[in-house]
């Protein structure tokens, strides 16, 4: 395969300090969190597992992130990003927030059921900010839909 063996490795450039994953269950979802940090950046990332009869929608998600972007400035952070997508067979939604101030930007199926057979992620950027607290702000939002 155009002559890179299998077995290559490449340095990045960059590394990602104090990464660390765990799982959450929040009762209508269980969530797989990963986080670290990239230079000055907070990185959050959540896949999200609902529950068969969750009862919410990619809708309450997007809600999320605007919680999330808000929080995160609340407490001294500036966004970078937070975004989240889900997919459920042929339907795809995507939602995309920079800052709180500014509604996010939703491509597809707001109304797209969140449950097993939808595949739900979260990812929040943000600067100057503790990973800890970031782990906390994304959670909490979760938490409240």
């Amino acid at each position: 395969m155009n002559g890179i063996p299998k077995n290559h490795a490449h340095e990045h450039g960059h590394r990602h300090e104090h990464a660390r994953k765990r799982s959450i269950n929040l009762g209508w979802v269980n969530i797989e969190l990963e986080s670290h940090m990239h230079d000055q950046a907070s990185t959050v990332s959540a896949t999200l597992c609902a529950q068969a009869d969750s009862g919410r929608t990619f809708e309450a998600l997007v809600g999320a992130l605007r919680t999330v972007a808000h929080a995160s400035e609340l407490a001294g952070g500036i966004v970078g990003h937070v975004k989240g997508y889900a997919r459920a067979g042929e339907s795809f939604v995507h939602a995309s927030v920079t800052d709180a101030q500014h509604a996010p930007a939703c491509e597809g199926d707001a109304q797209l059921p969140l449950n097993l057979d939808t595949q739900i992620q979260l990812v929040a950027i943000v600067l100057l900010i503790d990973q800890s607290e970031l782990e906390c702000i994304v959670v909490k939002a979760l938490e409240a839909l």
